[in-house]
């Protein structure tokens, strides 16, 4: 609320921040997706629960586009 409240003063500084607020998400997506995709493909945690070698392929398939999209944003902004 206070980031808003700072950054309203005009429509270029909100773009500003908003541009931050991807940059740092991008950032953060590996930290959050990848230990928690560890934990669901090992069966010591899930037990019957873990998810199977197709979407586990699918997922980290996945997530690689993903990281590789964002780092290309990253580098073009």
């Amino acid at each position: 609320m206070i980031a808003t409240i700072v950054f309203n003063t005009s429509e270029s500084s909100l773009d500003t921040m908003n541009k931050w607020l991807n940059v740092v998400q991008s950032i953060q997506i590996p930290f959050a997706l990848i230990p928690l995709l560890t934990l669901v493909f090992k069966e010591k945690v899930m037990g019957t629960f873990r998810i199977g070698p197709i979407l586990e392929v699918s997922f980290v398939c996945i997530l690689t586009f993903v990281k590789l999209i964002l780092m290309y944003n990253d580098y073009v902004w």
